[in-house]
């Protein structure tokens, strides 16, 4: 390698670079705003392009050699690289080729000096993977200017860089922590479902069992009634354990229905059981249970409708699932429905879709709680006006089966009316044959 003569001006001397013994990170330059690298064995070229980029407070890296010039690539990573075209063995050219295929210089503007204005060279500038090149002469003021909007471009398109690695950095521990989350959350909740279950399985029993033992008790005192129908006060102590046990009674019914919530809650979310389709024919399926709140209205003064129009055809669903969506509305409007007011159901039909609903006068819910009526244990203040009491999962129980049969469920509450709409397919067997055929089509199986 033939090194220059005493230069006029700083240059490093990357001989050592090439040794065994040498430290390719020991190499570093002054803290400047910009480093210029040039590769070229004409050290006037050197001198020159030395004054132009220090005048513009900018650090020039000189070298002398193409295998020079790729290990200081490596180590200082350049704003900019200048190449003499006038190497020997074309040797600018191939140097290009290698700097532009290595990662650290892949966005590098390079800039090839001295080429002529032969088309073909020009051709072979870009090929070897040239930003630009500079024709002879060099005309040094425009070279500086260029040399100045590279220099910026390339460092903020570093910047750029260096801000997208940070936020993406960033993205990805935020996504990491937000994994982490929902981990947690979800394996609190897999444990919170495991705790209900338990819970509810271990107080089914008892209470089943307090139950029963109130009955007992109940039919006992009855019988010791009628043989000491004549002692007053056996009577009146009879009386009032009568009104304890109807106290027990009462409150035990209440622990049982909690308990039965939350286990058919569990079960709809769980999601595991898989529908049991029968075809239904509307007038003779819905009167039984229709007919079970009957009683019940009568005994709250509360008025009971059903309308089922007359051309409705037979549906196919899962029968069980929608006759507990029915109670569970029914349950619900005869609770918060004031004695004296109406309680209607209607079921329609709509192309291929089935309309049912629920509505009860008397009774407004405000627009605010609509999109709370649905979650768990969620009650409106105030609403339960007869003090009947309640667990609040009744409408998050019927939004869950409403969603398992494919169907919506809307809530309208105005001019003193509460509605509750809800449309399922008609013939479930065949929306679900559909849906699935289409699913897989669209999946291109």
């Amino acid at each position: 390698m033939n090194s220059p003569p005493e230069a006029l001006f700083p240059l490093t001397d990357f001989s050592a670079l090439f040794s065994p013994e040498s430290d390719m990170t020991a190499l570093s330059v002054p803290d400047r705003t910009g480093i210029v690298l040039l590769v070229s064995s004409d050290r006037l070229l050197h001198r020159t392009m030395h004054q132009m980029i220090t005048q513009e407070h900018y650090h020039l890296v000189s070298t002398f050699s193409p295998p020079e010039a790729i290990a200081v690539n490596q180590i200082l990573a350049p704003d900019l690289i200048f190449i003499d075209a006038d190497l020997k063995n074309a040797e600018g050219f191939t140097c290009c080729q290698t700097l532009r295929r290595l990662s650290a210089c892949i966005a590098t503007p390079i800039v090839m000096l001295n080429v002529s204005d032969d088309p073909d060279a020009i051709d072979r500038v870009f090929t070897a993977g040239a930003f630009d090149y500079v024709p002879q002469p060099i005309h040094w003021a425009a070279l500086r200017h260029r040399t100045r909007h590279l220099i910026q471009s390339h460092q903020a398109y570093r910047q750029l860089q260096d801000t997208n690695a940070n936020l993406k950095h960033q993205f990805n521990v935020q996504k990491s922590e937000q994994q982490s989350r929902i981990q947690k959350l979800e394996q609190d909740n897999q444990f919170k479902d495991h705790f209900l279950n338990t819970v509810t399985h271990e107080l089914r029993s008892p209470l089943s069992n307090m139950l029963l033992s109130i009955q007992l008790l109940e039919t006992l005192l009855k019988n010791n009634l009628v043989t000491d129908g004549e002692d007053k006060t056996n009577y009146s102590n009879y009386k009032k354990s009568l009104e304890y046990l109807q106290i027990l009674r009462s409150e035990c019914e209440r622990e049982v229905n909690l308990v039965n919530d939350l286990l058919d809650l569990q079960k709809v979310e769980a999601d595991s059981q898989p529908l049991c389709m029968e075809t239904i024919v509307w007038q003779e399926w819905a009167k039984d249970i229709i007919l079970s709140f009957k009683e019940r209205t009568q005994h709250h003064q509360q008025s009971l409708y059903t309308y089922l129009e007359p051309a409705l055809p037979d549906t196919t669903i899962d029968a069980a699932r929608l006759a507990q969506i029915i109670r569970e509305l029914m349950h619900n409007a005869c609770k918060y429905t004031p004695p004296g007011e109406n309680i209607v159901v209607t079921v329609k039909q709509s192309d291929q879709t089935l309309c049912l609903s629920v509505s009860n006068s008397g009774v407004e819910i405000p627009e605010a709680e609509y999109e709370h009526i649905f979650e768990r244990f969620y009650r409106i203040p105030g609403s339960d006006r007869q003090r009947q009491g309640g667990t609040g999962l009744g409408l998050t129980i019927v939004k869950h089966l409403v969603h398992r049969l494919h169907g919506s469920i809307t809530l309208e509450s105005r001019n003193q009316w509460t509605h509750f709409h809800v449309v399922l397919p008609l013939d479930l067997r065949r929306y679900n044959h559909e849906v699935l055929g289409k699913n897989a089509q669209d999946a291109g199986l």
